[in-house]
C-alpha cells in the first residue's frame, strides 16, 4: 500500500460525514452551537471566545448570540417616546 491507497484512508471523516478533516474554522453545527450558548449563557462566553481550542465559526457564532440578545434588550427596554429606559 502507497501513502495515496484507499487502505489509508477512512471512510468517514469526523461527525460521520463523507470527506476529508474539518477546517480548522468549524462547521455551520459550531456556529449554531456557538450562537445559542451565546444567547442563553450570555458574557460568559466571552471567557471562551479567548480559548483557542474554540473553532473560529463557534465563536462567531458565541458574539452573534450576544449581539442578538443585547439587541432584543434594547428593543424591549425602549420606552414609548423612543428614549430607551435604564
Amino acid at each position: 500500500h502507497g501513502p495515496g491507497s484507499a487502505g489509508n484512508r477512512l471512510p468517514y471523516g469526523p461527525y460521520g460525514t463523507m470527506g476529508g478533516p474539518l477546517s480548522p474554522a468549524g462547521t455551520d453545527k459550531d456556529y449554531v452551537w456557538g450562537f445559542i450558548l451565546g444567547f442563553f449563557v450570555g458574557f460568559i462566553m466571552l471567557f471562551w471566545v479567548w480559548l483557542p481550542t474554540v473553532p473560529h465559526r463557534q465563536k462567531l457564532g458565541i458574539i452573534s448570540g450576544i449581539s442578538f440578545q443585547l439587541g432584543l434588550k434594547l428593543l424591549r427596554n425602549e420606552g414609548g417616546d423612543g428614549v430607551p429606559t435604564v
